[in-house]
């Protein structure tokens, strides 16, 4: 796939994030170039509905749900926003929230993509030898004990054992090695793995279902499933943020009678730079790890190593 077709395939996707960036700067060039205000504050405020509504319905149909994550001051400063006219504002803070959702979904599909190519890949045909004949069969045909052939760029269909004298192994999808592992007889062999060198003949030491493949296709299965949500850093202050926050605006609101006080405690507090940067980092952490042929289950995985002992 190629750059415009992803960027127009992300764009498809999150088109809110879109919207937000074509109508902050439709708006900026209104009001900065042409001088028209009105213009601008009519852009910006139809901007900040199409794409302030969907961020307010999400997060109080959360709410009703008992998740108060923090969401909810995004949400409030939207709407402050929209009360004290302050559109451009409420716009910046509609960008940064539906981006990082954005980015969020981005890194749980490109770790999806990974393994999906691991399943594309899985062994499904095996070369049985059967006297001095070779047969193709499918690997759940193959039983403990046959002799197989596995030919140059062949994956090897079962777990096994090598009964020729020597065998070059590319194990990269399985371990992340690069390099090819030479292998001697006796030696055991993962399926999945590639024959990197000659034809060599091994025994099948295990099932298709018991093999190292399998396990790892069953692995990927369960990561669809279940698909974990990222847990993003400011969530997880969001039971005393949130509080805290609404008692800033409340003090900020007595001690000078100005609403835009509210408006101004609310988008310094949004935490749009945590949300960023979890998705960041995850997509940063998934692209580095691929880069050495490690294949990551997902951007929970990766928050999971950072609190591993």
């Amino acid at each position: 796939m190629t750059m415009q077709k992803r960027i127009l395939q992300f764009i498809r996707e999150n088109p809110i994030p879109f919207v937000a960036l074509i109508g902050l700067i439709s708006g900026a060039i209104a009001r900065f170039g042409a001088g028209r205000t009105d213009v601008s504050d009519i852009i910006w405020l139809v901007t900040l509905v199409i794409g302030g509504a969907p961020v307010v319905y999400e997060t109080i149909k959360g709410m009703l749900h008992g998740n108060f994550a923090s969401d909810v001051v995004a949400m409030l400063a939207i709407i402050t926003a929209i009360l004290t006219q302050e559109y451009f504002a409420g716009v910046i803070i509609v960008l940064m929230q539906s981006g990082g959702e954005a980015l969020e979904n981005y890194s749980l599909r490109r770790a999806s993509s990974s393994l999906e190519k691991l399943l594309a890949r899985a062994p499904r045909i095996a070369h049985r030898l059967s006297g001095s004949q070779i047969e193709d069969i499918q690997v759940e045909q193959v039983q403990i004990g046959n002799t197989l052939v596995v030919r140059p760029g062949d994956l090897i269909p079962v777990d096994g054992k090598l009964l020729s004298e020597r065998g070059e192994i590319d194990e990269a999808a399985l371990t992340g090695e690069p390099l090819s592992a030479p292998k001697k007889m006796g030696e055991a062999l993962l399926s999945g793995s590639v024959n990197a060198g000659d034809a060599f003949e091994m025994e099948a030491t295990h099932l298709s279902v018991d093999s190292k493949y399998a396990k790892i296709v069953e692995l990927v299965r369960k990561a669809q499933e279940e698909k974990p949500p990222l847990q993003r850093l400011a969530d997880r202050y969001a039971v005393w943020f949130t509080p805290v926050t609404l008692v800033m605006c409340a003090l900020g609101w007595l001690i000078t009678g100005n609403p835009h006080t509210i408006l101004s405690v609310l988008v310094v507090a949004t935490p749009c730079p945590l949300i960023l940067a979890v998705p960041v980092a995850i997509i940063s952490g998934i692209n580095r790890a691929a880069s050495f042929g490690i294949i990551v289950k997902g951007g929970t995985a990766i928050e999971q190593i950072g609190r591993a002992q």
